[in-house]
């Protein structure tokens, strides 16, 4: 299940429906999907940097061990099959659908992510 649009929140959704059809959740486990494959923090100069090294191996270890956390795996084969949507991705990642102002929705904020 999807959080939201475009998001990187997805869940574990458990339903079950009574005879007359009534559904009723047995079981909601929201994942945030991030990428092994770039984690980068601020250096002492304030710029984004990549982590390495042993700081990297920690910081792996700490996100594989959270629940709510699930770690990207790339692979060849799906990625091939994804290609053919790459420019369409990159063309709707241009695109402003909305703003989001206070925390009237989950995951706002009044100020914007770093670039």
């Amino acid at each position: 299940m999807e959080g939201w649009a475009y998001s990187a929140v997805v869940g574990d959704l458990g339903v079950k429906f009574s005879p007359e059809g009534i559904a009723s959740i047995t079981r909601k486990i929201p994942h945030v999907l991030m990428s092994s494959h770039k984690l980068q923090v601020k250096n002492s100069e304030g710029k984004w940097a990549e982590l390495t090294g042993d700081e990297r191996k920690k910081a792996l270890d700490t996100l594989k061990s959270m629940k709510s956390i699930s770690l990207d795996d790339h692979d060849a084969k799906t990625d091939m099959l994804i290609s053919k949507y790459k420019s369409e991705k990159d063309r709707l990642a241009q695109e402003i659908v909305g703003v989001i102002t206070g925390s009237a929705m989950p995951g706002g904020s009044a100020k914007p992510y770093p670039k």
